[in-house]
């Protein structure tokens, strides 16, 4: 059995699926029984960047596009009035693809570079890779700007194929 002491802290752990002991009222009479608990829990990190904790976010946006030339390709475009924060992303090229030994395949927050993979060889073989934002992402510098991928070489056969997620603030 728990001991639940009004205003003092209490290992969440030590709740569920026990009885509380709850000490409540000016004279602080004990009352045991069976009581429902609800606990609110969040997990939070240090940002890195100064002495604050922040939550931890969870993604709800998956955004995926193809590209094969030299041009910027879309691949997000968050709701009108929202920055992307981006938590993550993939890439993938297929064996049947072709590229330029050492292309860097670029990460743009509208114009501004964010991230790149860098030496991607000429396919022989299928290449992919996965990157995870360390806290809480990137947070786009403004409202309405795209996430767009860009490659320093087009791909004379195939494709690469990248996936993005995170949240829209």
């Amino acid at each position: 059995m728990s001991q639940l002491v009004t205003g003092n802290r209490v290992n969440v752990a030590d709740l569920a699926g026990s009885c509380a002991r709850v000490t409540a009222g000016s004279d602080n009479q004990t009352t045991t029984g069976q009581y429902g608990v609800c606990v609110n829990a969040a997990l939070q990190v240090n940002d890195g960047t100064s002495s604050y904790w922040v939550f931890v976010r969870t993604p709800k946006f998956w955004k995926a596009a193809s590209a094969t030339n030299i041009n910027t390709t879309a691949l997000w475009t968050p709701t009108g009035g929202k920055k992307f924060r981006l938590m993550g992303f993939s890439w993938a090229i297929p064996s049947n693809s072709t590229s330029v030994a050492g292309s860097v395949v670029s990460l743009l927050d509208s114009a501004a570079t964010i991230c790149y993979v860098s030496a991607i060889g000429a396919t022989t073989g299928a290449q992919s890779g996965c990157v995870n934002f360390a806290v809480n992402g990137y947070l786009s510098a403004a409202v309405d700007q795209v996430l767009y991928m860009q490659l320093s070489a087009a791909f004379t056969a195939g494709a690469i194929y990248m996936t993005a997620w995170g949240t829209e603030e």
